[in-house]
């Protein structure tokens, strides 16, 4: 499709490779939209209803409702209503949006990956970033954010010990998707398979073995010293990516840079204000229990916003020698090959044993 799909001598020029054209884009924002839209009307529509909202949460399958105060969200709890939380439900929606754009972004990706393989022998795929190399990876981005914004909507709706446990498991499957992502950028596809297989194998387990055994121990341990783990462990991942393989350090022979640390800092910054925002409605300082705007609500929309830019930082990883994939194999590059210093390398496609440089 390539109306849609950027090729990948066109993804290059781009911050963040981002993977569509112009009308690509356009129809990938009308996709989120109407998804969106479809989805407000849908729960706003079981909201108004008696009969959704009497077969919607059966205790049977999702618990008693919990005993709270109003004050835990500030928004006060309407008992008996679809959502009981109106604004603090509805507000996640931001988490399954940016979600289904994540997810079209890995879908362009492998259409990209899939039309360069099956091309002639001579024809190159830049492999930019891990996150290009394998759109999996933003399958399970996309999925995260999606996970999230369907259990965080599930316990404000329905505030039951299993949707709680729902809404802090997704927090920790998202934040374990994002470590995983930090975590590859320190492997090297060395021109063979084993850094894109060990990349795969760690995101699995990471994601789901680790967030599993969070999940299900989440009322024996501290769900706050977890949280505050796993945001060490990928800022500790990230730089060491910086120490270790960008050009900051090393000069321009090394590996790897990136184009978009404004997003990472700007994800920081949104996350410390939302934070902000979550305390001042808890605190009860700035609340409006029955009002239209929440600050919980805006929470979850900074936070939405906050996991997306770190996708976007990701996306923006450079590699300063270029390499190619063909029939899934990434060819060495080899700087004792280059006459020039300055005179980037290209790899024609093809088997490894073929490969040879064009300048």
């Amino acid at each position: 499709m390539p109306f849609l799909v950027r090729t990948s001598e066109d993804v290059l020029p781009s911050r963040v490779a981002w993977p569509f054209t112009s009308t690509g884009t356009w129809l990938t924002f009308a996709i989120v939209g109407v998804s969106s839209g479809a989805a407000t009307w849908w729960l706003e529509s079981c909201q108004a209803s008696a009969e959704c909202t009497a077969n919607a949460w059966t205790s049977d399958f999702w618990g008693e409702p919990r005993p709270t105060h109003d004050s835990e969200y500030c928004e006060t709890y309407n008992y008996g209503a679809f959502m009981q939380q109106h604004a603090n439900s509805l507000s996640n929606l931001v988490f399954c949006a940016l979600g289904l754009l994540v997810f079209l972004c890995g879908l362009a990706d492998m259409v990209r990956i899939k039309s360069i393989l099956a091309a002639p022998t001579d024809a190159p795929y830049h492999v930019e970033n891990h996150a290009i190399l394998c759109p999996i990876y933003s399958f399970m981005f996309g999925g995260a954010l999606l996970t999230m914004g369907i259990f965080s909507f599930a316990f404000h709706a329905h505030n039951t010990r299993f949707t709680q446990q729902m809404d802090v498991g997704a927090i920790f499957i998202l934040l374990n998707v994002i470590m995983a992502g930090a975590f590859q950028l320190n492997l090297d596809p060395d021109g063979k398979r084993s850094g894109i297989i060990m990349f795969r194998f760690v995101l699995f387990v990471v994601t789901f073995g680790l967030s599993y055994l969070m999940t299900y121990y989440k009322y024996s341990i501290s769900t706050l010293e977890l949280m505050l783990g796993q945001l060490a462990a990928i800022g500790i991942f990230i730089l060491t990516a910086v120490f270790r393989r960008t050009r900051l350090r090393r000069g321009k022979d090394h590996r790897l840079f990136f184009r978009g640390w404004r997003y990472i800092f700007v994800s920081v910054i949104l996350l410390c204000v939302g934070y902000g925002m979550r305390e001042l409605g808890v605190s009860l300082l700035y609340c409006e229990p029955d009002g239209a705007f929440q600050f919980h609500a805006l929470w979850h929309a900074l936070c939405a916003l906050s996991a997306f830019l770190i996708y976007l930082f990701f996306r923006s990883e450079r590699m300063h020698k270029p390499k190619y994939v063909r029939d899934q194999q990434v060819l060495p590059m080899r700087s004792s090959a280059r006459r020039d210093p300055d005179a980037p390398v290209v790899y024609v496609a093809g088997d490894v044993a073929e490969a040879r440089p064009v300048y």
